[in-house]
């Protein structure tokens, strides 16, 4: 059944940054390789990693997002291989997005407890836009060049990342979206997007650590940071918070402001690992926006072929 679709200031906004960044997700530590393919291998299991967002709770059509990552670390070729399927629909604007991706990583044993990870990942970005789910409320459109049909391009996809892994700290800096590199960002593409990270490992007691960590993110004129921390009881629940403070630039404040504090809990259990983010938005639009939910599901096999355990930091 069609549904008679009124877009207010907030899914405007979605529309132009739908042609612009990547899914934002809170959860992103713990599996990073649709961001940055050189983490690809961060562990000796077979990882599989599950994430589902659900933005804007409260609000009709709401924009969802789901992540799907694969992979492992192979000793014999020193690298890790995997797969990423990433789906988003924006919401009521009728566009969804489908990111698919093979990651793979290179990883140089510096030192010991020096790891260094460099990585490519290649895959098809494909946008669409369906019509069918929109009803114009005078029944005519006015100077706008809107499509009859279901639209969508597919373009090749490719990202480039590196990552220095040590016991107690973890950086890392990748770039998404390489073969957009020369085209003009439309509803159809994606601009390149930037990002810089890096967390801490430090043990408080026999019970606790905490994982303080800071990431930047770029894409055109937008630039986010997002700092937090969780702390960890025995390795296996932790709690954390995450903050993300408004542009300093009152131009992106008018145009992208998306300012936000989270709160996260989580358990791990034999291979399972479960957690659960609330994004509370700070921005203008609060009134509108409402709340973010997110969940995550992680399970991972041992690889028997590898001979060492985890590598460093997850």
């Amino acid at each position: 059944m069609k549904r008679i679709i009124i877009i207010p200031l907030f899914l405007i906004m979605s529309l132009g940054a739908f042609a612009q960044h990547d899914i934002l997700l809170t959860q992103q530590w713990f599996s990073r390789i649709n961001r940055n393919p050189a983490s690809t291998g961060n562990s000796d299991y077979y990882d599989l990693f599950l994430l589902t967002r659900r933005q804007w709770t409260g609000v009709d059509n709401m924009p969802q997002s789901n992540l799907l990552n694969v992979h492992s670390y192979f000793d014999n070729i020193r690298s890790g291989v995997g797969l990423s399927l990433a789906y988003e629909n924006p919401g009521g604007i009728a566009n969804s997005v489908l990111n698919a991706k093979i990651p793979y990583a290179y990883h140089l044993n510096l030192k010991e407890d020096l790891l260094l990870s460099l990585g490519v990942s290649a895959g098809i970005l494909y946008k669409s836009f369906d019509p069918t789910k929109h009803i114009l409320r005078d029944g005519k459109v006015d100077d706008i060049d809107f499509p009859q049909e279901k639209e969508g391009k597919v373009n090749p996809d490719f990202d480039f990342g590196v990552e220095l892994s040590m016991p107690k700290l973890l950086v890392g800096a990748s770039v998404t979206h390489l073969g957009m590199l020369h085209s003009k960002v439309t509803t159809y593409s994606s601009a390149m997007n930037f990002y810089g990270y890096a967390r801490g490992n430090f043990v408080l007691n026999e019970n606790f650590d905490i994982a303080p960590s800071v990431v930047y993110l770029n894409y055109g004129k937008v630039n986010l940071i997002t700092i937090g921390a969780n702390v960890f009881y025995k390795k296996m629940i932790w709690a954390g918070i995450d903050y993300r403070p408004p542009s300093p630039r009152k131009a992106d404040l008018q145009k992208w402001d998306y300012s936000m504090l989270t709160a996260m809990l989580g358990i791990e259990w034999n291979f399972f690992r479960i957690g659960y983010a609330y994004d509370l938005s700070l921005s203008k639009l609060n009134d509108l926006s409402y709340s973010t939910h997110e969940l995550m599901l992680s399970f991972r096999i041992p690889n028997k072929a590898n001979k060492y355990g985890v590598r460093f930091m997850q």
